[in-house]
């Protein structure tokens, strides 16, 4: 298998030693350089012709976005920050994937999967995990969630609503069949034609005749199911 070059951008020295060291940990990376700077990092791309740059987005002197827009023919490019306000940003100027710091393994392995397959091939085969953190895209900004967080989604015309712990309800632009083959297998379940349950947050099931509610995280609303869907979820969960 052929390496991909990265070069590592970020004007914290730790910030890249600790993200040098994630990429050394992978076989098919070859770590072409670092820059600490905007004007580092347009020499080494012009000179050393990355594949993949990681950009942290805020630098001193000119971050992330400063960096792609002075080329002409950027190359592909993951933003890699603390801060999650310029997620809709980053995607809108065509950026390759957003990761938060702390980077962890899976996260980062993800990105070097949808760069080596494509962002049309990989972006479907990317399937959440529990530890994860899912961006909401709201409109001209963004907010992310932990995956675990999340209670249920809901099917709402060309959009989903997200619940999250605490009953915090998010309308957001992804379609609903889009979260079935991203969310975690083992925890979320299609119960429903538009409802997806986070079976592990269910905390109390109330049966009636021909439906039931259920009572998820700390959510004071219980969610109501009807006929098929309770039937399903029984099915589906374990005898308590």
């Amino acid at each position: 298998m052929t390496a991909m070059t990265c070069l590592i951008v970020d004007d914290e020295p730790l910030a890249r030693v600790q993200l040098r060291a994630l990429l050394e940990d992978e076989p098919e990376v070859t770590i072409v350089g670092e820059a600490g700077t905007k004007m580092e990092a347009l020499a080494a791309i012009v000179s050393l012709r990355p594949q993949l740059v990681f950009l942290d987005i805020q630098m001193r002197g000119g971050g992330g976005f400063e960096i792609l827009a002075a080329l002409d023919l950027p190359p592909a490019a993951v933003f890699v920050t603390a801060y999650d306000e310029h997620a809709i940003r980053a995607f809108e100027v065509n950026a390759l994937d957003y990761l938060l710091k702390p980077v962890t393994p899976a996260r980062l392995r993800a990105s070097l999967h949808r760069f080596r397959g494509g962002r049309a091939a990989a972006e479907p085969s990317h399937r959440l995990d529990n530890g994860d953190r899912a961006l909401l895209a709201l409109g001209g900004s963004g907010h992310f969630v932990a995956v675990r967080d999340i209670l249920w989604i809901e099917a709402a015309d060309h959009y989903s609503r997200v619940i999250t712990e605490g009953g915090r309800a998010y309308l957001i632009r992804d379609r609903f069949t889009d979260w079935i083959g991203r969310l975690p297998l083992e925890t979320f379940a299609k119960i429903d034609r538009g409802l997806i349950v986070n079976t592990a947050r269910i905390v109390a099931v109330i049966p009636a005749a021909r439906s039931a509610e259920i009572h998820l995280g700390s959510h004071a609303t219980p969610l109501r199911l009807g006929a098929s869907a309770a039937k399903r979820l029984r099915i589906l969960l374990p005898p308590r």
